[in-house]
């Protein structure tokens, strides 16, 4: 197998991950809202479709205050680019 070089990217930026608590719950839904809603647009078009905000709110409120259960938020620079939530020995939502 060849071997790349690593090379710095182009762009540097500050990654960063940190654990989420309960008044994380709108920053977790909002990630999530924004990538279900392209991710499967062709499954659930906008215009016949209107997506389930109190329930997918609720999901999120639900992973944060589970004790079995731990979210993450990852942060690019300043914004929030990706949310994960595990527990009960299962990855539960990655975004």
């Amino acid at each position: 197998m060849a071997a790349f070089p690593v090379t710095a990217n182009r762009h540097a930026s500050d990654v960063r991950v940190v654990r989420a608590t309960v008044e994380d719950a709108e920053l977790c839904f909002g990630i999530a809202r924004a990538a279900a809603v392209v991710g499967f647009q062709h499954v659930f078009p906008r215009g016949l479709y209107k997506f389930p905000d109190d329930a997918i709110r609720a999901d999120w409120i639900s992973a944060l205050t589970d004790p079995d259960g731990e979210t993450y938020v990852a942060f690019e620079d300043d914004e929030a680019v990706g949310v994960v939530s595990v527990g009960h020995g299962a990855l539960q939502t990655l975004y």
